[in-house]
């Protein structure tokens, strides 16, 4: 919940190196400022896709000064986000989403640490050849693909979709 009302936040992130992509963000029914949260978000993704981690698009958001309406209704209602701006509380969701899909890829590597640190030996035309495989498969280890949300695996079929 902001100053102006509610925002909605959705943010992409490499399922392999856990790494912000892309951001949505829009209001709810009432208040907002819809243009400038469109710019917002589409600013967060340009920068995570030119590099920029998370951290440090965060640390810009959350420089921007206080907004009064935000300020006005957490001193009120209480009921808002943490931060004193709509862009402070965007790169608090932003920080939240992104240490919980680490923590995510940190689980699912303690689970398959020895599958990823396997080196798969494939035999072509008589000679062994190693890959190293950057997302294996937890059952056959050859390597993963993401396809439409979901890891899935073109040898035996395997799929996970978070």
């Amino acid at each position: 919940m902001s100053g102006c009302g509610s925002l909605h936040i959705v943010a992409m992130f490499d399922p392999i190196t856990g790494e912000l992509l892309e951001t949505y963000i829009s209001k709810g029914s009432t208040g907002g400022c819809q243009s400038n949260l469109a710019a917002v978000s589409r600013l967060i993704s340009l920068s995570a896709r030119a590099g920029v981690d998370v951290y440090t698009i965060a640390d810009q958001l959350k420089s921007c000064p206080a907004c009064p309406s935000y300020v006005g209704r957490t001193m009120t209602k209480h009921d808002t986000s943490k931060g004193k701006c709509c862009p402070d509380a965007i790169a608090n969701a932003l920080i939240d989403m992104y240490k919980e899909m680490k923590n995510s890829i940190f689980s699912d590597d303690i689970e398959t640490s020895n599958v990823k640190s396997k080196v798969i030996k494939k035999n072509t035309e008589d000679k062994e050849q190693s890959v190293n495989v950057k997302n294996p498969c937890p059952v056959c280890g050859e390597e993963l693909t993401f396809e439409g949300g979901c890891n899935v695996c073109k040898a035996c079929g395997w799929s996970k979709c978070d």
